[in-house]
This record gives structure tokens, C-alpha cells and sequence, in this order.
């Protein structure tokens, strides 16, 4: 159990919600009109491997042959393309979300760091009806220029926070948290592994009662 914490930085993809599926159709409407319908394009499976991520770093993996302004560019196009089937087929996020953060928020503030680009993190929360009033504050790439270790940081310093903990579901996450000086939670049901987690929950009904909040 956790019992000192003061703040809570939350992942979105694979912690928060699943929109994998909607973004390939998008980064495929994409790909279609930029390289052409023979062009290698992906799946709900490659994204899960590649979000949590920063945009170059997913270029990198859709776009292996180009070069890295190119890849860069292209991502960019794809995420644009996505957002527009974000708006015709919203993603939902995971069951019970907003009771688990109704939760959380009596134990500490609420905090998203994400290595997305601007806008993203405002649909989610628009699409899962929550707003400032559950999120003391959201950070990205977009916003900062920092990856997800910078902008943890930004937020440790802004708010004074001495007992924060990350909850993410991939390797890189545990990375950015331990890089900042905090522990990561891993959300196992989520889209990849951690071999070095401080915590782990099976579920996003677990969280709370990481924390010794009873429900």
C-alpha cells in the first residue's frame, strides 16, 4: 500500500483508454494519400507497441525507410487524419474510469503527462467527461517540447510535489518516472511490460485500493 502521496501522474494509452483501433483507421487514411495504398500501413496491434512513445520515435517504426523529417512529417499527417475519426467514431475509455479518479482525487492531486501531441489529451478527457475539476493539470510533447521524464520533472517542480508516483503500462514509462525520481505504478492490464515496476495493479478497479481507499 501506498501511504504517503501527493500527487498522481497518469499515462492515457493502455492505462486510461484503448483508442488504437480508431487511430489506425487514421494513420491508414493517412498513409493511403501520402505513400500510396501499397505502402506498408498498420494495426490496433503495431500501435499498441508504439504509443507512449514520442512522434518521432513512432515515425521511426512506421516510416523505417524515410528520412527522419519525413517520418516526423508523415506522423504528423497521421495524427491529423486521426483526429478526424476521433470526431466521426469517438473512443471510449475504460470501464468505471471516472469512478476510479473520483477516488483517486480524494487522496492526492490528479495529474496526465503524455508524450502525444496537442489536443490529444483534451479529446480524451472531453470523451471521458472530465475536466479540471479532476485534473489539477496535463502536460505533453506538444505543449513543452519535453518527453515524458521532462515534463514529470516540470510537474514535480511546479507543484512541490515530494511523494508523486507515474501510473503507466509500458517500459518507457517506468523509465521517465525512475528518470524523474518517482515510482511507477504498472498497469498490467494495459499494453506492455515492465520489468522494474514499484507497484502493480491487474486492473484499473485496483488503483484506488493501492492507495487504501476504500470504496
Amino acid at each position: 500500500m501506498i501511504k504517503e502521496c501527493d500527487g498522481i501522474i497518469l499515462d492515457i494509452d493502455g492505462t486510461m483508454w484503448d483508442s488504437t483501433e480508431i487511430c489506425a483507421r487514421g494513420y491508414n487514411n493517412a498513409i493511403t494519400r501520402l505513400l500510396g495504398k501499397d505502402y506498408p500501413h498498420c494495426n490496433a496491434d503495431l500501435l499498441r507497441k508504439l504509443f507512449g512513445k514520442t512522434t518521432a520515435e513512432i515515425g521511426a517504426g512506421l516510416f523505417p525507410d524515410r528520412t527522419p523529417q519525413e517520418q516526423y512529417d508523415f506522423t504528423m499527417e497521421c495524427i491529423h487524419d486521426e483526429m478526424i475519426c476521433f470526431r466521426e467514431t469517438p473512443p471510449q475509455p475504460f470501464p468505471g474510469l471516472k469512478d476510479v479518479l473520483t477516488l483517486l482525487k480524494t487522496k492526492a492531486d490528479l495529474f496526465i503527462v503524455s508524450n502525444c501531441e496537442c489536443g490529444y489529451i483534451e479529446f480524451f478527457m472531453k470523451c471521458s467527461d472530465i475536466d479540471g475539476s479532476y485534473i489539477k493539470e496535463h502536460l505533453c510533447v506538444g505543449d513543452t517540447g519535453l518527453d515524458k521524464q521532462g515534463n514529470i520533472s516540470l510537474l514535480i517542480e511546479k507543484y512541490g510535489l515530494k511523494h508523486a508516483v507515474y501510473v503507466g503500462d509500458v517500459q518507457g514509462d517506468a523509465d521517465s518516472a525512475h528518470a524523474a525520481g518517482i515510482p511507477i505504478i504498472f498497469a498490467s492490464y494495459g499494453f506492455g511490460n515492465i520489468c522494474d515496476a514499484d507497484y502493480t495493479v491487474n486492473s484499473l478497479e485496483e488503483l484506488p485500493g493501492l492507495f487504501g481507499i476504500q470504496r
